[in-house]
């Protein structure tokens, strides 16, 4: 097998293309995979290295190079890049852009005041960015509502057990992502902070709307259900609003205490269609 990929490498090299290995999440590699990576790191030629190793991984991997039995993979480390958490003006311009990306151009779906909370909570941090905005905006969908409040983003925030910082500063002072870089990969220099002009944006509509407590739906009636052999929560939410998104699963679910598990339902039982307005 080592011959097969050395030979591939080769033909890859006299065709003058370069060959990368990104590995993501490395944090989790357990040692003695990084040392098997580290060997693959002597595949060259008499000049030149024939494959490049980047490793993408949370803070804590730097300390997994520090154990003694992973000495060697640390000394070929050529380039190191830390990646710092978006400041306020960022992280704004980051989930403009996601919106951008997913055709919403006409109006954003949060207040200002809740796009300021979401960086704040998250403290700058895309993931947890991302993980705000999907839920913030299911839970608007399930309440009726078409803006997301910064009462409703402190709220998903608490279900979800997220802390934010109050002061962005503490934030900006820890790494998210390091980027470790073995065998001469070229060096790339990581912004620590990121202009809101980095990301492109279509002009949108300017929304302002009275914060207000969110309220969970009104019911107004149930359609009860008996469910068949063969049937399925999707299959049954379909038949029942014409559509089986996120938003909808989340409404019949909670309406059905019982569902723990939407890919499991028992034959013969009943369960609950609720017809929702906002409050």
């Amino acid at each position: 097998m080592l011959d097969e990929l050395h030979r591939y490498l080769v033909n890859e090299f006299r065709g003058g293309r370069n060959v990368v290995i990104i590995i993501d999440e490395a944090q989790n590699m357990p040692v003695d995979t990084l040392e098997n990576l580290r060997m693959l790191s002597n595949i060259e030629t008499s000049k030149e290295k024939l494959i490049q190793i980047v490793f993408s991984a949370q803070p804590e991997f730097e300390k997994t190079l520090n154990l003694h039995e992973l000495k060697q993979l640390k000394q070929r480390v050529s380039v190191k890049a830390v990646i710092s958490p978006l400041d306020p003006a960022s992280g704004v311009a980051y989930i403009r852009s996601r919106l951008t990306k997913a055709a919403v151009v006409d109006s954003v779906p949060f207040t200002a005041a809740a796009l300021k909370d979401i960086v704040r909570i998250a403290q700058g941090i895309p993931r947890i960015i991302n993980i705000l905005c999907d839920n913030c905006l299911i839970n608007a969908y399930g309440c009726g509502e078409k803006v997301v409040s910064a009462a409703m983003v402190r709220s998903v925030a608490r279900e979800f057990g997220i802390k934010g910082c109050q002061s962005f500063g503490l934030a900006i002072a820890a790494a998210v992502v390091a980027l470790f870089a073995v065998c001469g990969l070229s060096f790339y220099q990581f912004p620590h902070s990121i202009e809101p002009s980095r990301f492109s944006t279509a002009p949108v509509t300017k929304v302002v709307v009275a914060e207000k407590p969110v309220r969970p739906p009104v019911p107004q009636a149930y359609i009860e259900r008996v469910v068949q052999r063969g049937d399925t929560l999707a299959k049954l939410v379909t038949q029942v609003y014409g559509r089986a998104d996120k938003g909808t699963m989340l409404l019949v679910k909670k309406a059905n205490p019982s569902i723990t598990d939407e890919n499991v339902i028992v034959e013969g039982g009943r369960l609950r269609f609720p017809k929702v307005v906002g409050p």
